[in-house]
């Protein structure tokens, strides 16, 4: 793209940007954040009656991506968050407000601006040299809406790695509060929230929650308006130091803080529910990170379990073993974290990295140097597999035979680099960098790595059988289909998918989840 092409987009981003900050400073928040629920709901399979809220085309009530009146919960998202941080303006005497937050015309006016300052940011920024790695940050944008946060499966998961043993104990001491009391009221409030805007906590004595709890809860879901403009204000500035400042990418508040309670404090709404489970979920991290080391020890040990004892849940045919000591008896090695062997021999070995997926490392222009500690941890992973490779194939790890096409797999807990072939390259690269003083580890031992996220992997054991299972893991280690996401290999390469149950009683982790899920739908 030429100096001229750049200049021209320059000059039209000034002016989207100018008449969307223009049309977001003078909209009342409030107002505002009860249109975006709105639309939220009217789109959305919670047959949420929004007609006493917003007056909509019946065209709008979809729930397809596609649609051409689809507004896009990453579009919401990044909407709210450019609300919170931009500068209100003073309103004139007799000036009366331009907007209606009953139409749904008012957002779409709001998405349509949005988009057209989007893209001319991507006219000056993005060209033939970048456009790939461009992909890998759409993907992450949008990738987890796309998915929806409010599945058993991610449920049952984060409670398993987050919910036990110190990390509960240093929740419960830091906040005098259980994580259970947390899950169990951050679901109602979910609940809750997905048909009411505005809302003030009340009491379900029949669940056991009462107005005291909610309100103990409240503060690690909420922020005030004027608390979250400041909390929203703080995490762009922290990033535009850091050159990472585009509007498509901005850091959302609202994954830590999804509720936002009104001046007079109190009802509160969120105008995003879905993003309740995402701190439900994935934000338990926020809760244990500041704690002693062995919390993420100790979640990242219960993070291999889990993928262990899914993969056999799942797959009973296979014999998936945790990692394993082998060598001779001064010098003995562990094996990677989970060897999956079906028959007589081990075809997939895991390398688990339960590294958190930091802000960089999805969006940044230079995601390996910026997020540098955790890719250092994908190319550890990738140089453990190597390793075990080259001792199976001298004999060094003999109590098992390894198929000549065994796969590797580095496996992680949030979604790192699965639609970035680049990336990946960059990453296996480093790996063999890593390696050059290790002359036992030769070209034959470097076999292809798949990476794939825990949620990846979850999606292709619902759809497939053990062969199935396997069929798709030897095809994405193809080169053909590097930087693939698994479950688009799985699509492509291996017919029929299957429609599994989740093999876990969820109940046993989340021993309320029965009454107040069934409750919950009845509702619905």
């Amino acid at each position: 793209m030429g100096r001229v092409s750049r200049a021209l987009y320059k000059r039209k981003y000034k002016k989207r940007r100018a008449a969307l900050d223009d049309m977001l400073a003078r909209c009342d928040e409030v107002a505002f954040l009860q249109l975006a629920w709105a639309v939220n709901a009217l789109q959305s399979d919670k047959g949420v009656d929004v007609r006493p809220y917003l007056h909509f085309p019946p065209e709008a009530a979809t729930t397809s991506v596609r649609d051409q009146y689809t507004v896009h919960k990453w579009d919401i998202e990044t909407l709210i968050t450019l609300l919170f941080s931009s500068r209100k303006a003073a309103r004139r005497r007799g000036e009366s407000t331009q907007y209606r937050y009953d139409e749904f015309a008012t957002l779409s006016k709001a998405v349509n601006l949005l988009r057209d300052a989007e893209n001319c940011e991507s006219g000056v920024i993005v060209d033939d040299s970048n456009i790939l790695m461009e992909m890998h940050r759409i993907g992450h944008r949008q990738f987890g809406w796309q998915r929806g946060f409010a599945t058993t499966e991610r449920l049952y998961r984060f409670a398993f790695v987050y919910t036990h043993g110190s990390c509960a104990d240093y929740f419960e001491e830091t906040n005098n509060l259980s994580m259970q009391d947390f899950l169990k009221v951050g679901f109602l409030l979910y609940a809750q929230l997905h048909h009411f805007p505005w809302s003030g906590p009340g009491a379900v004595n029949e669940l056991g929650i009462d107005t005291p709890l909610i309100e103990k809860c409240l503060p690690l879901f909420s922020r005030s308006l004027t608390e979250i403009r400041k909390e929203a204000l703080a995490l762009i500035e922290a990033q535009r130091k850091k050159g990472h400042a585009r509007i498509a990418y901005l850091p959302s508040v609202l994954r830590q803080f999804p509720i936002v309670t009104d001046p007079t404090g109190n009802t509160y709404i969120a105008p995003l529910p879905q993003l309740i489970i995402f701190r439900m979920t994935a934000g338990l991290y926020y809760d244990i990170r500041n704690g002693p080391p062995n919390l993420i020890a100790e979640a990242n040990d219960r993070f291999e379990q889990y993928a262990r004892q899914a993969l056999q849940n799942f797959f009973p045919r296979f014999t998936v073993l945790p990692s394993q000591k082998y060598g001779p008896k001064k010098t003995r090695v562990d094996s990677p974290d989970i060897l999956i062997k079906d028959g007589s021999s081990i075809n997939a070995v895991v390398e688990c990295k339960a590294s958190k997926l930091t802000y960089e490392a999805q969006f940044s222009e230079n995601p390996i140097e910026d997020a540098h500690q955790g890719y250092a941890q994908l190319v550890k992973g990738i140089t453990q597999i190597w390793r075990f490779f080259s001792h199976a194939r001298r004999g060094v790890f003999s109590e098992i035979p390894v198929a000549d096409d065994a796969v590797g797999i580095v496996l992680t807990m949030d979604s790192w680099m699965q639609a970035s072939k680049e990336l990946q390259q960059d990453a296996l690269g480093l790996a063999r960098d890593a390696l050059k003083e290790t002359p036992d580890v030769i070209e034959a031992d470097m076999r292809p790595i798949i990476f794939c996220s825990m949620q990846d992997l979850s999606d292709i054991m619902f759809v497939s059988d053990e062969d199935r299972f396997v069929a798709t893991l030897k095809n994405a280690s193809l080169e053909e289909y590097q930087g693939w996401p698994l479950m688009q290999v799985r699509r492509e390469t291996c017919g029929e998918q299957l429609s599994r149950e989740f093999p876990f009683d969820i109940g046993e982790l989340l021993p309320w989840w029965e009454q107040l899920h069934n409750n919950s739908e009845r509702r619905a």
